[in-house]
């Protein structure tokens, strides 16, 4: 059972960064770069807040 929390856990991990990836980009092209930094640094304050959650 904790190899499959593990990764379920990794999959949420990268789901979280290329979702990221994706806003960011979609924001820089079509919104205001002001925007898109808003968009991009909550989040990396959210995957920042899921690394502490997993921690504990």
């Amino acid at each position: 059972m904790i190899l499959q929390d593990e990764a379920l856990l990794k999959r949420i991990e990268r789901f979280n960064w290329v979702l990221l990836a994706l806003l960011t980009s979609g924001c820089f092209a079509f919104l205001s770069p002001k925007f898109a930094l808003g968009v991009f640094v909550g989040g990396v304050l959210a995957i920042a807040n899921f690394f502490l959650m997993k921690r504990n």
